[in-house]
């Protein structure tokens, strides 16, 4: 089940309204000051209820004071300084909340974040809203260091996973650590320039795309060309991520003069939920409320949806459309059709054949399809808007593919890559309209950070909105024509693409978005195309736009391009023009409603929340760390990775010691001899964790394609740290019950699945000692089947299908010195030594988690 920001609210409301009362409680009755039950009170009970209304802020205060002070005195033992904070004039700065929450309906995209850091005179500023800090910041310095340079330290943080989890559950942008390299290495493959080879996929849409648009032009009617562009796209993302045709090109298209502001666009107001119109704005939907939430908050979007999320309907509307999808490539694989391996396997195929976990599966398309869809969307809409706007531009740009191509024939990739002119208005577009404008971190750790007013200090825990539309817009980093669309200056070689100090509009570093190259080459192959079909492209938006789909009057007296714009840009995610349908307001009046009833219907919860507290916190932290990933690998991952320090793996120490003569601790002798266990442990093993250090290192300074190459590296590295990890603690001396499997669950579980403990035993050794060459004999717990079964992985590989409960390493440098080239004498040995009380928990916790 995703995370349930309910709970996560109550717990927060446990902490922040109940546990002062608490403690005023405790303190009262341990002063004996009153009496209520025969009035000889040492207070009134008026007095009462004003000592306990004032414990709230009181505690509000104090906390953020300790805070405050805490960073104060880490900063000041560093020799560093803070950044530069700023205050509204409410309590917990809720004017400035109200403010970015109004900004969110009726401001230009990340607007309100340049407003900020005009007012205070910096790029960056701080400021703790509702008791939580958030960083704001253009500072180019400290984007490098968050994104790239000090990866290690910054995640997504579990508000956004919290934010995303009902809709888009666990997908590769929304979550951190273990589950988040999964995620990555299992995508990265299908976004390489090889499997980009076939240009036939492209032209398919393209021309769908261009046919429906002649149809339009010739009746002279306008057309929502952000609809349009998004339609092709989804289409061609559920094609070659899932292998379904969706065609929603030949869907229901908005009309002018008849359309409705949809969520992110024009709709048609006779489209309904059951087509591929209604698909599309129910994902469209879900993206409009997680950058609403973002806005208002963590706490107060929690408190608001408290009885109501607003990601239901769209959830279940993506649900019924995708969840058959899914089913039917399950089933599939069961009968073993459509499990190709020449390359031609769809990621929807090859998540099936990775993985057993079904949400998983269905976490894992649903993001990819959503993040390619709404890149090139943004990147399309927003260069055809330039272009109508800058005919000379326009004319140029025709001229080459013309030159390049010709009127009618297919770009070749030679072709694609030969067009500067096309790939400099790319890349200006990119620039002034990146489809990425704003991104969200969360320090998961406290560090010292690189800026321009020098090193500063940044606490764990705290939020860092990073504006990357402000740094391309920048007049200190691009010149007094910032805001000019000049696709020139990437020609005349002052400005390179490759320039990450200025130019991020992929973002940078470890979380460099991997459909980068698909998403330009998608993007030249279809503006190749509608050069090759249009001269010329008008504006009519004045007099075809729906009602509150322009540029607020107020904009016409603003500074920079906002007084020149003729469409309204937003940011939900990903940028695109104006959208949602509701009204813009002061603030959204539910609050009052919230704040008039939040103590009385919280009351009743909170009492259960803050005795709870840890389990609940502890259960959430599970979850987003180890529920989504094949029922036990992350768990696994999770453990051996906790030796992680300072952005390094280490070795992590044995249990046992190598050998008997160690008087304070018991060893594996003499079933595993001491000179095995010396060269396994710290040879061995030391050499995975030094090159998965090395290779994470180049990862996260290495371009897409050096990171391609060390995805090997990574694989073999990480899997042979995190086997090892649980292989160590899979071990116990025969002294400390090593080898003994006592009545329980685990036995009665073996004796059902394998007839009896021996036969298991017979079995397992035989599969095992069977492997050819290298690799892992395991006995894993199938959350599908919940049946214990025996696998075998090959060389470093972690066991990904089962949740592992036992795992035995049968490479040479095992076994050898010990048992030479007899592996089943080693298989007989080591179950002497086998830690079964570890295994019966391991086996407990996989049955409760699936």
């Amino acid at each position: 089940m995703p995370l349930n920001y309910r709970l996560v609210f109550l717990s927060d409301i446990a902490r922040i309204i109940f546990l002062p009362s608490f403690v005023v409680t405790v303190l009262l009755a341990g002063l004996s000051r009153f009496n209520v039950s025969d009035g000889a009170s040492g207070f009134s009970y008026p007095q009462l209820c004003v000592i306990y209304a004032l414990s709230v802020p009181s505690y509000w205060i104090c906390d953020t004071l300790g805070k405050r002070w805490k960073a104060q005195f880490e900063a000041w033992r560093l020799n560093v300084g803070l950044i530069r904070s700023i205050h509204g004039k409410k309590i917990g700065n809720t004017d400035v909340l109200q403010r970015m929450a109004v900004s969110m309906q009726k401001e230009y995209a990340g607007g309100a974040i340049d407003e900020l850091l005009d007012e205070a005179g910096s790029d960056t500023i701080q400021i703790s809203i509702l008791g939580n800090n958030k960083i704001f910041t253009r500072d180019p310095t400290l984007y490098r260091y968050v994104m790239a340079d000090g990866f290690q330290n910054f995640g997504k943080g579990a508000g956004l996973a919290i934010r995303a989890a009902t809709m888009y559950g666990s997908g590769v942008i929304w979550v951190d650590g273990p589950l988040w390299k999964f995620h990555r290495t299992l995508t990265t493959p299908y976004f390489t320039r090889g499997r980009l080879n076939d240009l036939q996929i492209f032209e398919k849409h393209s021309m769908a795309l261009i046919s429906r648009m002649k149809s339009l032009a010739e009746a002279d009617q306008a057309m929502d060309v952000q609809d349009l562009i998004g339609r092709a796209f989804m289409d061609l993302s559920c094609e070659y991520v899932l292998g379904v045709p969706l065609d929603s090109i030949n869907g229901l298209l908005p009309v002018a003069g008849e359309s409705v502001l949809g969520f992110r666009g024009s709709r048609n107001p006779n489209a309904t939920k059951s087509d591929s119109s209604g698909l599309t704005e129910a994902f469209e939907a879900g993206l409009i409320n997680m950058g609403r939430r973002r806005a208002q908050g963590d706490f107060v979007w929690r408190a608001l949806e408290l009885f109501k999320d607003s990601q239901e309907t769209p959830a279940k509307i993506s649900d019924a459309w995708l969840d058959p999808i899914v089913d039917r490539a399950f089933e599939a694989k069961a009968k073993g059709e459509g499990m190709e391996k020449d390359g031609s396997e769809t990621l929807l195929q090859h998540t099936v054949a990775t993985v057993e976990d079904r949400k998983l599966a269905k976490d894992t398309v649903l993001t990819v399809v959503l993040s390619a869809r709404d890149t090139t969307t943004s990147l399309m809409t927003f260069m055809l808007y330039l272009l109508s706007k800058h005919p000379d531009v326009l004319a140029r740009l025709r001229s080459e593919v013309l030159d390049t191509v010709g009127p009618d024939a297919m770009p070749s990739h030679a072709q694609l890559g030969s067009m500067s002119y096309v790939r400099a208005v790319l890349n200006e577009t990119l620039r002034l309209f990146p489809s990425l404008p704003i991104q969200e971190r969360e320090a998961l750790h406290s560090c010292v950070v690189p800026t321009r007013e020098g090193s500063q200090y940044i606490p764990k825990g705290t939020t860092v909105i990073l504006s990357t539309i402000s740094i391309h817009r920048s007049q200190r980093l691009w010149g007094e024509d910032a805001d000019v669309f000049e696709p020139q200056r990437w020609i005349d070689g002052g400005v390179k693409e490759s320039d990450t100090s200025r130019f991020m509009p992929f973002l940078m570093g470890p979380r460099v978005c991997i459909g980068k190259d698909m998403a330009l080459l998608q993007a030249t192959f279809m503006m190749t195309r509608l050069m090759q079909h249009f001269s010329n492209f008008t504006l009519r938006q004045a007099e075809s736009a729906p009602d509150g789909a322009l540029p607020p009057a107020s904009w016409k007296s603003a500074s920079g391009r906002k007084r020149e714009e003729e469409i309204w840009p937003r940011s939900a995610l990903s940028m695109f023009s104006k959208s949602q349908s509701e009204p813009a307001r002061n603030f959204d009046p539910r609050l009052i409603d919230m704040q008039r009833s939040l103590t009385v219907i919280l009351t009743l919860f909170t009492v259960v929340a803050l005795f709870f507290k840890d389990d609940i916190m502890l259960c959430l932290t599970r979850t987003l760390a180890t529920r989504r990933f094949a029922h036990g690998a992350i768990n696994l991952t999770a453990a051996s990775m906790s030796s992680k320090a300072a952005g390094f793996y280490t070795l992590p120490e044995l249990p046992y010691a190598y050998d008997l003569r160690i008087m304070t601790l018991q060893a594996l002798e003499p079933h595993i001899c001491k000179e095995i266990m010396e060269l396994h442990h710290k040879k061995h093993h030391q050499a995975y964790v030094n090159g998965l250090n090395d290779a994470e290192k180049k990862y996260s300074q290495a371009s897409l394609e050096e990171q391609l190459t060390l995805q090997a590296a990574l694989k073999f590295n990480g899997g042979g740290h995190i086997n090892h990890s649980l292989f160590w603690k899979n071990l116990a001396p025969s002294s400390e019950n090593g080898g003994k499997l006592v009545e329980g669950n685990l036995k009665d579980a073996i004796t059902r699945d394998f007839g009896s403990v021996d036969k298991f035993k017979e079995s397992f050794n035989a599969k095992t000692a069977a492997i050819q060459g290298s690799g892992w004999g395991w006995l894993g717990f199938n959350p599908t089947t919940k049946k214990l079964e025996i696998v075998t992985t090959a060389n470093q590989d972690p066991l990904l299908s089962h949740a592992p409960i036992i795992g035995i390493d049968i490479w040479e440098h095992a076994f050898y010195l010990q048992y030479r080239n007899v592996k089943p004498d080693y298989l007989k040995a080591i179950w002497n030594v086998v830690n079964f009380e570890e295994a019966e928990k391991r086996f407990a916790d996989a049955v409760k988690a699936s």
